[in-house]
């Protein structure tokens, strides 16, 4: 069978017919939008929070001291320790100081004897005076040498109290209710007297001390609120600052400020290290503030892209409003701070801005909206 000439045109005319008509359910579907987040734009807090190291220190301190010369003999305490009123907390060799008291004592009794003795010879001399057998001149002598005894044995009375008190000042006892702080001194060391051998944490709590530069003391007054994290510790504790000290004039410029704190926990101690939390105000020229990661940078400068979502006209509104279209925005950056960037001119609260991804999106691209890492309007 022989097929006409103009055939194997028709063949092929019919094979790219079907050929489109296949091509209509195969088509490609759309490339899915791009998945951003985003946060929504908020005005800058109105505190700041500003944090300082510094180091805790007992409140009241005292630093004790034998009040004579000598070798310590005993030092029974240990840094950490407490102790009670009149505690003994160490002890000199009091050899030297009790020969002292014994050999007052032997004086005294001496004192005593003359005193008796000149006593008795007066009064015989005024018996005899009245009978006219002795002078009256003699009667003044030894009235004198009685006063005279009396005023030496007073003298040997106050030796004596003098020697006792150095005796018991070879005791050292604590003045009150107190924690060993740090030992200054050690057993077979000689000491002279004030020269401090315990200092002493007597019990009225503890405070944190931290160096705050000049220009932030102005935010802060006696009696402003402050947070405490210490490292040895766990959580915070409450504070409030009970003195600033302006630095010397050889010093750093630099205030020391002293925060109460407000704990009777047994392990809060001297020369803890922590850091001390104010918030203050915080004036600002910035409209919002946004994470560091919503600003982009290049030859133009500081930019963001803010989303503006699509109206939902379809039927599927929810599909319709996950899609939204980015606009590059210039903007003017503020101040860097520990919870964002502050925005001075470009964005304004409740603008949806993008928080990641910036060198992979283009002005006016159509994207798809994740849930926003803050809560929306």
């Amino acid at each position: 069978m022989t097929f006409p000439r103009q055939a194997p045109l028709l063949m092929l005319a019919l094979t790219a017919t079907l050929a489109a008509c296949g091509g209509d359910e195969t088509a490609t579907e759309p490339m899915p939008l791009r998945p951003v987040r985003y946060v929504v734009a908020e005005p800058p807090p109105q505190l700041r929070h500003r944090h300082y190291v510094g180091v805790t220190e007992a409140v009241s301190t005292a630093e004790v001291a034998f009040r004579v010369q000598g070798t310590i003999e005993r030092l029974p305490v240990e840094a950490g320790d407490r102790v009670e009123p009149g505690q003994p907390l160490g002890q000199l060799d009091a050899e030297d100081y009790r020969v002292a008291v014994q050999q007052a004592q032997a004086n005294l009794s001496a004192r005593r004897s003359r005193t008796t003795n000149a006593r008795d010879n007066l009064g015989r001399a005024q018996k005899l005076y009245e009978s006219r057998a002795v002078p009256e001149n003699q009667v003044d002598d030894l009235a004198a040498q009685l006063t005279q005894a009396h005023a030496q044995e007073q003298a040997a009375r106050e030796q004596l109290q003098a020697a006792q008190l150095n005796l018991d000042y070879t005791t050292l006892q604590s003045p009150g209710a107190c924690r060993v702080m740090r030992r200054l001194a050690d057993r077979g060391e000689t000491v002279s007297p004030g020269q401090p051998v315990l200092r002493l944490d007597c019990g009225e709590g503890y405070e944190l001390r931290v160096q705050m530069p000049s220009r932030d003391v102005a935010a802060i007054a006696l009696g402003t609120a402050s947070h405490a994290e210490l490292v040895a510790l766990p959580g915070e504790i409450e504070g409030a600052v009970s003195q600033i000290v302006a630095p010397g004039p050889d010093e750093a410029p630099a205030h020391t400020v002293r925060v109460l704190l407000q704990s009777t926990s047994e392990a809060l101690r001297p020369g803890l290290t922590g850091t001390a939390r104010f918030a203050v105000a915080a004036p600002t020229a910035a409209t919002v503030q946004v994470p560091a990661g919503a600003i982009g940078e290049d030859r133009a400068g500081h930019f963001a892209f803010v989303l503006q979502p699509e109206q939902a006209a379809s039927a599927d509104a929810a599909q319709a409003e996950r899609q939204a279209t980015v606009r590059r925005q210039a903007v003017t950056v503020g101040e860097l701070t520990p919870t964002g960037v502050q925005i001075i001119d470009g964005l304004h609260p409740g603008d949806r801005v993008v928080t990641a991804g910036l060198a992979r999106l283009r002005d006016g691209e159509q994207v798809r909206m994740q849930a926003p890492a803050g809560p929306l309007d």
